[in-house]
């Protein structure tokens, strides 16, 4: 048995209605601020389900020794309408590691003012768990620090959980404030083995849930999604029971490194990428901030490390600024317009697929999905096809923006969407690299699902459409797995490769061979059966995890690397030519790259004797190509993830935060 008292540390009075847990059963404090609590077998840590300042003085650690635990604790209080700040994945080893990206999260806490900061996980690892409450807490930002248990830090023999008790409490614990009711919980399998089973995990949540204040709205943190993705049901000792009922507001957590959020009909699924370089699927590296209201509504905001370096742009003919940010989609030039679509990785959404004039930069139409949009749309017999982060498929009049048709591609869940889609012999191929979906291009019914066997992660590399002996291959890539073929027709695996594990540039065909850029690689494959021909590094520090597709001009493969800007080799030996250097990276895209990057997304567009590409580092840079002397360089005011656009005698630019500008060659 466990039993104890709860003070006020300031005032040393008993604090009244308060709930403590042994990670199994609940008790509530008395008039006296006395409480008494059974235990279980498995019961390790006593914990106050209170936010306070401090980082440690609302649990206690038992190891299943019953006694008496008294706290005194400083709780933190908010409105029923308040802020908190989220982040995850910093994976640090050191303190000193935390503080190349702590500045900007104490700006950010500093312009915003929130209740607390909540981590979740991936601390990461016994020196990370060792660190980051040194690094990131009360004293530092100002506000209360908690964190979740992620699945690398579960690092100890004795059980897996151990040392993240010692240093952060209880794996799973609650708190009220203001008008909110938080769940905290671990994510279920790491490095090493739990002590807990996913059962007694769910009789607490069972036992917390039941006694939450029912007008209070529920929000979890987590370091991975809900137990089935998009639905919120639990299970345990025969008993069903769904959050849903017992005012489910969002589920938040990382686990990905991906920036996204989907609208599950007033309930929210939000995942937020790491804090200090950029995510598995390129997102930009960002904190997120979420206020939650007291209608039971919320309003989350992506904080971008740093965009408030880039310098001013220069002035354009034109400028157009469009609603959400624009990542992978390169904008599509095609019979006098040009098509762009922007995403949001925010709530409320505000994006869409817009079309413009060229000339001037006037909206000719814009239509809104479901969600945003991360990738390029493409255009096939008038129509325009797009994707967006929930997996719905828009298939559009091109000169009208009307609605053809909409149909939900069955990807299972929408944050494996960043593909885009390729519309081409009929078809619309879309879904993700984990699960391509083809679709008709007529009346969007489904055609087939091309399925391989490995589970993975997704990158913004897109579907290539190309030709075998008479037969039309798809080529996909997933991250951390392969690059595969299937047939176009049926859907059928023809073959994988697997060789370069990092998948997030688009594959180039050229003939009958497949030109490949991963890690710091560029590869040659054969289209018939995806075997390497020639693999090269240009230089063993060389960084190639970049999203654009290599250009190959007059025997020269042009390819940007996320550490040196962009790179010319020669198409047959893979040798370099020549590099066009660019500056730092203001945020740092391309997976698990930092602001020490030289980073470039772009694949470049040629003009006489110029080469000409855009940068993270917020620039258009101009070139001589043969003595790789840069002769110009235009401000765009914000970083630059896609390819730039020549119209006539101008260059069309379109950056991160949605200025689509036109400026004279």
């Amino acid at each position: 048995m466990y039993s104890g008292h709860v003070y006020n540390k300031v005032t040393n009075e008993p604090i009244v209605g308060l709930r403590v847990s042994d990670g199994l059963n609940i008790a509530v404090t008395d008039a006296d601020g006395a409480f008494s609590l059974p235990g279980w077998e498995r019961a390790h840590v006593i914990a106050v389900q209170c936010l306070t300042n401090a980082h440690d003085d609302w649990y206690a650690l038992t190891d299943g020794h019953a006694g008496e635990y008294d706290f005194y604790i400083t709780p933190a209080e908010a409105p029923a309408d308040h802020r908190f700040f989220h982040i995850s994945d910093s994976e640090i080893e050191n303190v000193e590691e935390a503080g190349i990206w702590l500045p900007f999260v104490k700006k950010q806490i500093t312009e915003h003012p929130a209740a607390f900061l909540m981590h979740t996980g991936d601390i990461c690892r016994i020196e990370g768990l060792e660190s980051h409450y040194i690094a990131m807490n009360y004293d530092v930002l100002g506000i209360p620090v908690r964190y979740c248990l992620g699945n690398h830090d579960y690092v100890d023999d004795r059980y897996g959980d151990y040392s993240f008790e010692r240093y952060y409490g209880p794996t799973w614990y609650s708190f009220d404030l203001g008008n909110t009711h938080y769940i905290v919980l671990p994510m279920r399998g790491g490095d090493a083995p739990s002590a807990y089973s996913q059962d007694n995990i769910n009789r607490w949540i069972y036992n917390d849930v039941r006694a939450k204040d029912p007008d209070k709205s529920l929000v979890l943190f987590c370091h991975t999604h809900a137990p089935d993705e998009d639905t919120f049901v639990y299970k345990v000792d025969g008993i069903t029971f769904d959050l849903r009922d017992y005012g489910l507001l969002a589920w938040v957590f990382g686990h990905y490194h991906i920036n996204w959020v989907t609208d599950l009909g007033g309930y929210y699924n939000i995942c937020t990428s790491r804090p200090d370089c950029g995510g598995i699927d390129s997102s930009p590296t960002a904190i997120r901030s979420i206020e939650v209201f007291g209608d039971h509504t919320l309003k989350t905001t992506l904080h971008y490390n740093d965009l408030s370096k880039a310098a001013p742009a220069d002035d354009a003919l034109w400028d157009t600024k469009l609603p959400g940010h624009i990542m992978y989609a390169n904008p599509l030039p095609d019979n006098g317009r040009l098509y762009i679509s922007t995403c949001c990785d925010e709530y409320p959404f505000d994006a869409g697929l817009y079309c413009l004039n060229p000339e001037n930069g006037d909206i000719l139409w814009s239509y809104k999905p479901y969600a945003g949009l991360k990738n390029v749309p493409s255009i096939d017999g008038g129509i325009i096809f797009a994707q967006d982060t929930f997996g719905w498929v828009y298939a559009l009049k091109a000169d009208t923006g009307k609605l053809v048709w909409k149909q939900l591609a069955p990807v299972n869940w929408g944050h494996h969407t960043e593909n885009g889609v390729l519309a081409a012999e009929g078809k619309v191929f879309c879904g993700c690299g984990r699960k391509v979906v083809t679709l008709s291009q007529k009346d969007g019914s489904l055609l087939w699902i091309g399925e391989p066997s490995i589970s993975s992660e997704d990158s913004p590399a897109r579907f290539v459409l190309a030709h075998d002996s008479g037969r039309s291959v798809l080529l996909a890539c997933r991250q951390w797995r392969h690059i595969y073929a299937l047939d176009a027709e049926t859907g059928e695996t023809l073959w994988r490769t697997s060789e370069p594990r990092y998948f997030t540039g688009t594959p180039l065909v050229v003939g009958d061979k497949i030109y490949l850029h991963a890690k710091n690689n560029l590869f040659r494959l054969r289209l018939s059966d995806g075997q390497i021909d020639q693999k090269f590094s240009p230089d063993e520090t060389v960084c190639l995890n970049t999203a654009m597709q290599s250009v190959l001009r007059d025997g020269v493969l042009y390819t940007a690397t996320a550490d040196r800007g962009m790179l010319a080799s020669d198409f047959e030996t893979f040798a370099t030519i020549r590099n066009y250097p660019v500056g730092p990276t203001l945020c740092p895209m391309a997976m698990y790259r930092r602001h020490d990057s030289h980073e470039c997304e772009s694949a470049p567009i040629f003009c006489d004797d110029r080469i000409l590409f855009t940068s993270p580092d917020g620039y258009l840079h101009i070139y001589m190509i043969e003595t790789a002397k840069e002769v110009r360089k235009i401000s765009l005011g914000a970083p630059c993830y896609v390819d730039p656009v020549q119209v006539g005698n101008t260059v069309i630019c379109a950056d991160f935060c949605g200025h689509v500008r036109a400026y004279s060659l």
